[in-house]
């Protein structure tokens, strides 16, 4: 009886393991969700007021996302997002954090890093999908990205940080459009 009691013991303890991963991960990626990415957010906020360290939050938008799904189909979208993906966990840190925060959208939070200090990897992002274009199927789809970056303060909440780099991205995404 032990034994038996021992084994449904292990086999719960599996299957909350996997559902604790199911519950944080990005029902397409193999990255965070924005509940897990925010849980993490405010985790990192903790850490830069309790030590005084620095760290920085980036919020990027991919551009013609939607073109590429009303032209190529989902399947491509898909693709497009998990590649996108794929290029920001190869991109970053172990000690970083990657999220989708939704549709096209992903967070990225640095840790012990000035806001100043992420220009070198937004522009090796963005400088990687102009040289090497993501490919489906024999179509290379062009794709670019918007990007606001804020530095992670103590006395903002998770929301207000992502609400003020997202405000920032667009300013960008609206320069764009007045240059084009």
């Amino acid at each position: 009886e032990v034994s038996n009691l021992r084994r449904s013991v292990d086999g719960l303890g599996a299957r909350l393991e996997k559902a604790e991963q199911i519950a944080d991960q990005d029902p397409l990626l193999p990255i965070y969700n924005r509940r897990a990415f925010v849980r993490e957010l405010t985790r990192v906020q903790a850490t830069v007021e309790r030590y005084n360290s620095s760290a920085s939050l980036i919020y990027l938008d991919l551009n013609k996302f939607k073109e590429i799904n009303d032209t190529h189909g989902h399947a491509a979208g898909d693709y497009v997002l998990s590649e996108f993906a794929g290029r920001l966990m190869a991109s970053v840190r172990e000690t970083d954090i990657v999220g989708r925060l939704g549709g096209d959208e992903f967070g990225l939070i640095l840790s012990r890093t000035s806001s100043e200090a992420t220009g070198p990897l937004t522009t090796r992002i963005l400088g990687d999908l102009e040289r090497n274009p993501i490919v489906w199927e024999g179509h290379t789809l062009k794709v670019g990205m918007s990007y606001g970056i804020v530095p992670i303060e103590t006395g903002v909440d998770a929301e207000q940080a992502l609400n003020s780099a997202d405000s920032e991205m667009y300013k960008q995404k609206q320069l764009e459009k007045k240059e084009k």
